[in-house]
């Protein structure tokens, strides 16, 4: 196995290691990776036979993130190519930094146009992508990349996980930075119906002004309007729910978007595939942080309980009080507004709770775009926990929790 890592005492790429993993009957497990004097330990929930979704155990402090089988055959420069969009986020310093755009690959290892919007602690630019270069190991899948702007130079490690889709990981000093790119829809031309129909996001990212997310949806009429908006946000344990908003969005030839809701709030998106689009907001609403995600089209306009149906991996990140907190884990929703059991693995400030028995319940009534939903937390925490949910389709969902003191952001995604 290959690991790259750019954290506070340096950068180190390409790093090989080994380790072991345990799986239960419920889907949850454990990784040790055997990749430096102690051992990383790692939680994680199966959300099928492709995808985990990942929390740090180890009692240094918090993590999360996501796993995905990766597919051989993709492990060429000719399959890395057209346009890509992305969304890498981290820190510069003590700024929340967010990086969203795209960029053009033309499968002999070259990049040969690109944009990113940078939003670096409230400060926001704009910079052309001018050339680079990129390589991949066809043994490993790793690869390497450029991009050479109009600014500076940006450098990256990434793996590719399929034709259309690799993880990515910033190898510069000053900042520290990580996401996915995709492909986007190859030589797609984009107007304002591209944005048409109903759409949920997610945003969250942190930074000196704190902790922030947002969960929510809208309509667009592919027109440039935007109606029927709700939303759901919490900034620092301080919640901010069932939020209405209407709007106006634009929509460029290549893709790049932007969108106003009602109360200044501006953001900045790049249309991938299928209506999906990396999405990051770009007002001074929320000072000092730089918040980023995803917008992803909505296969029904009605919250309603049978969309919630089935035995689901859950992940989430944020803080409890003063802590970090990062939560993965499995329940099972009835489709008539009940979470019968489910279990929970939870870090909080580097304290691992392991086996967090849970029950819920989802009854109703729901505003038309957002449901809520209500976990019992009965051993060995004993608590009670309030989230707004904002479905995509049977298989995904969108949750932010709506309680003060406490901040959780994360998905619901179906189980096999």
């Amino acid at each position: 196995m290959l690991e790259d890592i750019n954290e506070a005492s340096g950068v180190t790429t390409g790093l090989s290691f080994v380790g072991t993993y345990t799986v239960a009957s419920d889907g949850r497990g454990t990784l040790l990776f055997n990749d430096g004097p102690t051992p990383e330990t790692l939680d994680f929930v199966l959300v099928n036979g492709t995808q985990l979704q990942i929390i740090g155990s180890a009692s240094t402090g918090t993590a999360s993130g996501l796993a995905n089988m990766r597919d051989a055959t993709a492990f060429t420069a000719s399959a890395f190519s057209q346009t890509y969009v992305f969304d890498f986020a981290g820190v510069r310093g003590s700024n929340g930094l967010s990086q969203i755009g795209e960029f053009k690959s033309d499968g002999a290892g070259n990049i040969t146009s690109g944009l990113i919007d940078t939003n670096d602690g409230g400060s926001l630019s704009q910079v052309s992508v001018t050339g680079g270069t990129y390589s991949v190991s066809p043994s490993s899948g790793r690869g390497t990349i450029t991009l050479v702007t109009s600014t500076g130079t940006l450098t990256f490690s990434f793996y590719v996980v399929s034709h259309g889709s690799a993880i990515f990981v910033g190898t510069d000093t000053t900042q520290r930075v990580a996401g996915m790119a995709s492909q986007q829809d190859p030589n797609a031309i984009f107007d304002k119906t591209s944005l048409s129909g109903n759409f949920a996001f997610l945003l969250s990212n942190s930074g000196s002004g704190g902790t922030y997310a947002s969960a929510g949806s809208f309509s667009a009429d592919g027109n440039g309007g935007i109606a029927s908006g709700v939303l759901d946000e919490n900034s620092n344990g301080t919640p901010n729910a069932n939020v209405a908003f209407s709007g106006t969005y634009t929509v460029t030839a290549n893709g790049r978007g932007t969108a106003t809701f009602t109360g200044t709030r501006t953001y900045v998106f790049y249309l991938g595939a299928s209506g999906n689009a990396v999405f990051q907001e770009t007002d001074s609403v929320h000072p000092n942080i730089a918040s980023d995600g995803i917008l992803a089209k909505q296969q029904s306009a009605a919250f309603s309980q049978s969309l919630i149906s089935g035995n689901y991996a859950i992940s989430s990140s944020g803080l409890s009080g003063s802590s970090v907190e990062t939560i993965a884990g499995e329940l099972t929703a009835d489709g008539a507004g009940n979470i019968g059991a489910g279990i929970l693995d939870i870090n909080t400030g580097g304290t691992l709770t392991t086996g967090q028995t849970i029950t819920g319940a989802y009854p109703g009534p729901f505003l038309a775009e957002r449901g809520t939903f209500t976990l019992n937390f009965l051993s060995p925490l004993i608590q009670t926990r309030n989230f707004a949910v904002y479905s995509v389709s049977p298989k995904q969902a969108f949750v932010v929790e709506i309680d003060a003191g406490r901040l959780a952001a994360g998905t619901l995604l179906l189980q096999f």
